[in-house]
């Protein structure tokens, strides 16, 4: 029996499994309309050689309404779409979707770092903002499933109210690097790893935007551990460092010695959890 992981985000798709031991992943861009994407699933599936497949779980950008219908206006693939009930008429298992920083949660809490932590926090840094909440070892859902949407705090940037994806997201980033005639947020990091000058000012104030708003979970949520996962956990030995100094600048004085650390599954870490999601509710509808 088999169960597959689906990690559909705002510019990637990843698909895992695991055989055995080894966890098996494919990824590729995510295509931008749900008939394509639902193909390209059909494929990934079966170049990973899936057999027996006996659920799938499939983590997103949002959350799933009352109506079954996906909220996840970053990813036009699968935002409005009843996506459980699409996949399961598609491959003919039960699919079991949820929030896909909920799921890294999930997954860091039982095989990766978090092991061990009760209370723990995950920012999720992408094309938005996401999150994820533990307390006392239980995450969080909320009245509607829709705790840990940490992208929707508003901060005063100027003399404007914005939303804090909008200053501190994996896309300002990028937005950063263009005006620097740079390509890519991981190539103004490149840049500003380099020497002082305009390259590391500009990620230093984008810092500045995260770490104050993580400042302000930790207070909030006394946390053992933050944890910080998407693509900019690639260059954690240059930004956790620089981030870590700011929160605890920023946060209470309870809360300054919290940890900040990078999720260690990495991108893979949704993906992981759905996983999980997927295995564990095969188990419970079992014999």
């Amino acid at each position: 029996m088999s169960c597959v992981g689906i990690d559909v985000g705002g510019t990637k798709l990843l698909v895992s499994t695991y055989t055995g031991p080894q966890l098996r992943s494919l990824e590729v861009p995510v295509p931008p309309a749900t008939e394509t994407l639902l193909n390209t699933l059909d494929d990934l599936i079966h170049t990973l050689a899936v057999s027996d497949l006996t659920a799938i779980g499939v983590g997103i950008p949002g959350f799933v309404q009352s109506s079954g219908t996906c909220w996840a206006p970053n990813c036009p693939a699968v935002n409005g779409v009843a996506l459980s009930e699409v996949l399961n008429s598609r491959f003919g298992v039960p699919v079991i979707v949820d929030n896909d920083a909920r799921l890294a949660l999930r997954a860091e809490y039982r095989v990766g770092r978090a092991q061990g932590f009760q209370n723990v926090l995950l920012v999720a840094v992408g094309t938005g903002i996401g999150g994820s909440i533990m307390v006392d070892g239980r995450i969080i859902r909320g009245q509607q499933q829709t705790a840990g949407s940490f992208g929707w705090l508003r901060m005063l940037q100027g003399n404007e109210w914005v939303t804090w994806e909008d200053i501190a997201s994996g896309r300002r980033l990028d937005s950063l690097a263009a005006g620097l005639g740079v390509s890519g947020g991981r190539g103004l990091v490149d840049k500003a790893r380099e020497a002082p000058g305009p390259y590391r000012k500009a990620v230093d104030g984008w810092l500045e935007y995260l770490g104050n708003g993580i400042a302000g979970l930790a207070s909030i949520f006394d946390p053992e551990l933050v944890l910080i996962s998407g693509g900019i956990i690639r260059d954690a030995d240059f930004l956790l460092p620089r981030l870590q100094a700011i929160v605890h600048r920023q946060s209470s004085p309870a809360t300054r010695s919290v940890m900040i650390e990078a999720a260690s599954l990495g991108h893979q870490a949704a993906a992981v959890g759905a996983i999980f999601q997927a295995s564990d509710y095969g188990e419970r509808m079992g014999p």
